[in-house]
């Protein structure tokens, strides 16, 4: 016995996004592509082709079809069951989508040729469906999973472009004074609106004033001016540098062609943990003051603030996101992670080059860490210096950086405020300073297969931080809190573990896979420095978070 099966991909969604130079833009671009995906399932539907028990990808049924979400909840693919032929009904399906979608789009676009707009808009995008007859033992998501792969490489290109109609869309050619005045009315918004006034996150909330259809900037973001909770939005800027810069992330769920393989027919019940997982994800994200852009299968893609509401920080928000996804993906069977990449950048950054730069980060460094399940994080400052690092997803070491920021001020004495940043500078030079002292200690260990301490470690921090403000009760804890730190990622190392962390080389290519695979290959000194920079890395971080802004007198 067989079951036929049409599949349908949805793109260009990472081109699109490229083109994005604001938040709204951005969540335009991504939401656009879940809105096609959500048509579609409700035309197939109307015109009799499958009813939603059908669906393998996405999830549907009548209350999810005929609701609105402000992020986009639908995957870039779609697979149904049809009891007969109908490739040909569910090309026209998809036709007369592309045409509606053009023709919303090139009646925004007043003042262009309206002909053209549709023209463009119709072979710009990328809508492709296949037909596949499957035994029954077979899984229908990996079947034709690999078939919509390579469909999705013979995508079309218009021969002359005069005009990137979906770049004018998004840009509001017609009113260079209000760039965003077009996406704020555009179709895809009203309909969210009308669900309630604290419904869109990319509208402002404002405590002076009722006018919520300002748009939130990257600015905002970094500021935390992102919630529905008027109360908790702050009147007064923050004091420290990291409320000038702003972290975008891209996340994807590790070993999920396992989680898949072992469905046993239970497909669209996965389908639904997925779309569960999305809107749970998306509501953490939104309450720590984040703006979600796309929730939709095993994939993430946000804008947030260094530090949240509620004195969360990124590494909070990352473990709460982990633990969500292992509620609603991991089976009996299987045991699925998430990777993220984070570019952090000032808020003048290129919105487009920043997304790029998660990209790189997730799939050049954390998805090729030994073991995945990492994070990969890169911080870009204003000057223009860079530095990072990859780190294993493990409770112990998420806790304990997220707990490194939250200690950034070490001390609750506040006599003691104004040394804080010099003891975390302190630090980092000491260690820096003697450098080679450490090396040697790290490699002692690593060459001593049965050694289980690291007495060397204990011994310099002991000797080098022997003034008497590093007693200081006030700091030693923090001082401690280091070496317990360095003392985990070389015990990692050692053994043949996978290790804990690396740091992220500034001067190799970001998409480099090789730049993480061969730690096995390293010998005791090559992976002792690796130790170093990715502790100072670490260093740089809090003290980072720690730094307050510069006040400059006119």
């Amino acid at each position: 016995m067989s079951n036929k099966y049409i599949g349908i991909t949805i793109g260009p969604v990472v081109e699109t996004l490229t083109l994005s130079s604001s938040p709204m833009a951005l969540w335009f671009s991504s939401y656009l592509f879940s809105y096609i995906s959500k048509s579609i399932c409700k035309e197939l539907i109307n015109h009799k082709i499958s009813t939603s028990n059908d669906f393998v990808v996405p999830f549907v049924n009548d209350e999810i079809l005929n609701s609105y979400s402000y992020v986009g909840l639908y995957h870039d693919r779609i697979i149904i069951r049809v009891n007969e032929p109908s490739l040909s009904k569910v090309q026209d399906v998809i036709l007369d989508i592309k045409k509606s979608v053009a023709n919303s789009i090139a009646l925004e676009l007043s003042g262009k040729n309206s002909t053209k707009v549709i023209d463009y808009i119709t072979k710009y995008l990328q809508i492709f469906a296949i037909e596949k007859d499957l035994p029954n033992e077979e899984n229908p998501i990996l079947e034709l999973s690999k078939l919509l792969d390579a469909i999705e490489l013979t995508k079309t290109h218009i021969p002359v472009e005069e005009e990137n109609y979906i770049l004018s869309f998004m840009n509001n050619d017609n009113n260079s004074a209000n760039k965003n005045q077009t996406l704020k009315n555009s179709f895809l918004v009203k309909n969210i609106v009308e669900l309630g006034p604290n419904s869109f996150p990319l509208f402002k909330k404002n405590k002076k004033s009722n006018d919520d259809n300002n748009v939130i900037t990257i600015t905002d973001i970094a500021n935390k001016l992102v919630s529905t909770d008027l109360s908790i939005l702050g009147d007064s800027p923050s004091a420290t540098k990291i409320s000038n810069y702003y972290a975008i992330v891209q996340a994807d769920g590790d070993g999920i062609g396992e989680v898949i393989k072992n469905l046993n027919g239970n497909e669209s019940l996965f389908s639904k943990r997925c779309l569960d997982f999305g809107k749970r994800a998306s509501e953490e994200i939104y309450s720590y003051g984040g703006v979600p852009i796309y929730a939709g299968g095993d994939d993430l893609l946000f804008i947030a603030p260094l530090q949240g509401h509620n004195s969360k920080n990124i590494f909070d928000l990352i473990k709460l996101l982990s633990e969500t996804f292992n509620e609603n993906i991991k089976t009996e069977t299987s045991n699925p992670s998430m990777s993220f990449g984070i570019a952090v950048h000032y808020v003048k950054f290129p919105l487009y080059e920043a997304f790029s730069n998660a990209i790189n980060l997730l799939f050049g460094k954390a998805k090729n860490f030994q073991g995945k399940n990492a994070v990969a994080i890169n911080f870009q400052k204003h000057s223009g210096q860079s530095f990072g690092f990859v780190f294993r997803k493990e409770d112990q070491l998420i806790n304990k950086i997220s707990q490194l920021i939250s200690e950034k001020d070490i001390s609750d004495n506040s006599s003691d405020k104004s040394n804080s940043s010099l003891i975390l500078h302190s630090v980092s030079k000491k260690i820096v300073e003697h450098s080679k002292l450490f090396e040697i200690a790290i490699v002692n260990y690593l060459d001593t297969i049965e050694n289980e301490n690291c007495d060397l470690i204990d011994n310099l921090f002991s000797n080098i931080f022997d003034s008497e403000i590093h007693s200081n009760a006030n700091y030693s804890g923090f001082i401690e809190d280091i070496k317990k730190l360095l003392k985990s990622f070389i015990k990692s190392n050692s053994k043949g573990e996978n290790p804990l962390i690396e740091y992220i080389d500034q001067s190799k290519s970001s998409n480099k896979k090789d730049i993480f695979n061969n730690t096995s290959e390293k010998n005791n000194q090559e992976k002792a420095l690796d130790i170093l920079k990715s502790l100072d890395s670490i260093l740089r971080m809090v003290y980072f978070f720690n730094e307050e802004k510069k006040v400059i007198s006119r």
